[in-house]
């Protein structure tokens, strides 16, 4: 009887072909609000994979070890602790219990087979790392392999703790990071974000950022911030809270840049400052928005230095029929240089509508704006073909059903999507090498 031989390519294929059919639709557009597909799920499948035989083995075990998750304890609740006493032994933040346990079984396994530490290349940790870090002797020692197989690649830091000081650790538990997400909010009111920073960061030789590098810097090419400004003021180089020197992360190849700040001034000018510094390097520009603080790109940006970017999104926010967000996005688009490197343009435009001002209210001039500058961008583009999605976001709130329809409130808003394709963008339509889409939703919330 014979047997069918795979090449390990053909391997390979499969067990990603598992993975990726598993997780395809997280990299669905329609679907932003979607939480992320636990990789607890996946491990059923890989399981079965992985028992086939050592080929199939192999492989799965990149996804099986691909990502470590590091917590503190949260108990004693920081609030509760006497200032005086917050950085004594007792309070100082340790590994959480399944932390530990994940930690421990990693450095069992890695004894006897080194080679699985190349696929740890994803951290998901707290701003709390470096205190956890420097209290736990097994998370430094596995921290100590996984840096001699130059990870971890990608670090995602999560909630920020506002009880917790400053740290006056230095680490360089971070510098193999090529891709940084930073989950912060409300960093402005806290006096400790640096300990966060100062595993990112670069040590130095004495006390201005002059002087020469003990360590070496990140070289990012992937940064995710949201809402947090007063990160990115220290990624940058000039903490707003501290007179303490840092030095900035390396920014000359970062190619994916993805923001969802709060809306303050401050944020438009550090975005601002951050493409002068790595504009001509960034291939994907995308800039999300909570609907809270969505105003906050609306304000005109300067991208003449972005000639290369392939796919950019954009955002504005329309509360009101004099809402001038319309005229200030185009402004931004205005920057955008001739000739340029666009594919994929998708501006996604949050309207609140409500009884008295409906979505036909927005059914005038102010879109023709932007119709002239996306004509002007894929005219302009080197790229024979150019894709153009426009996402109408409606949101009306406190819909009385007995006095108001909502299906009506649908069509009424759908009626607007048409018309922008079939009137308000009229020199977009006409362009030959434009694929214009107009895509909307609408959130209904029902007053009981």
């Amino acid at each position: 009887m014979s047997t069918a031989v795979l090449i390990p390519d053909i391997i390979d294929l499969i067990v990603d072909y598992v993975v990726e059919a598993i997780e395809d639709y997280l990299k669905t557009p329609s679907a932003p609000y979607r939480h992320a597909y636990p990789p607890s799920i996946r491990y059923k499948e890989l399981k079965e994979c992985a028992l086939i035989n050592k080929a199939f083995t192999s492989r799965s075990q990149k996804y099986f070890f691909s990502t470590l998750n590091i917590w503190h304890d949260s108990s004693p609740y920081l609030a509760h602790i006497p200032p005086e006493a917050v950085t004594s032994p007792v309070s100082a933040p340790v590994l959480d219990d399944a932390s530990l346990k994940t930690v421990h079984n990693l450095l069992e396994i890695l004894e006897h087979k080194p080679y699985l530490a190349a696929h740890i290349r994803v951290l998901n940790t707290c701003a709390q790392f470096g205190h956890v870090l420097k209290l736990s002797e097994p998370l430094s020692k596995l921290f100590e392999i996984l840096q001699s197989h130059g990870n971890p690649r990608t670090v995602d830091i999560y909630a920020l703790d506002a009880y917790r000081p400053k740290a006056s650790v230095q680490s360089t538990a971070f510098r193999n990071a090529s891709h940084l997400t930073c989950k912060i909010s409300d960093a402005a009111r806290c006096n400790h974000y640096l300990s966060l920073l100062s595993q990112i960061t670069p040590a130095y030789k004495g006390n201005a950022p002059t002087v020469q590098l003990t360590t070496p810097r990140p070289r990012l090419k992937n940064l995710f911030l949201l809402e947090s400004w007063t990160v990115l003021e220290v990624l940058l180089g000039s903490p707003v809270h501290s007179s303490a020197p840092y030095a900035p992360i390396d920014f000359s190849q970062l190619e994916k840049l993805h923001l969802t700040p709060s809306a303050a001034d401050e944020d438009v000018q550090s975005v601002q400052r951050l493409l002068s510094v790595c504009g001509s390097s960034i291939k994907e520009l995308a800039m999300h928005c909570d609907i809270t603080e969505a105003t906050a790109y609306s304000r005109p940006l300067d991208l003449s230095e972005c000639f290369n970017v392939h796919t950019a999104r954009f955002i504005a926010t329309i509360h009101a029929t004099d809402d001038m967000s319309r005229s200030q996005l185009a402004e931004t688009l205005s920057t955008i240089p001739n000739p340029n490197s666009i594919t994929d343009l998708t501006i996604e435009v949050v309207i609140f509508i409500s009884k008295e001002i409906r979505s036909q209210t927005y059914a005038d001039e102010g879109w023709d704006c932007l119709d002239e500058q996306i004509d002007r961008i894929a005219s302009s583009s080197s790229f024979p073909k150019f894709n153009c999605t426009i996402r109408l976001e409606f949101f009306r709130f406190h819909l009385d059903r007995e006095q108001e329809s909502g299906a009506l409130v649908t069509q009424e808003c759908a009626q607007l999507a048409d018309k922008l394709k079939n009137v308000h963008f009229i020199r977009t339509t006409s362009n030959k090498r434009v694929d214009f889409q107009v895509a909307h939703c609408c959130f209904v919330d029902h007053l009981y």
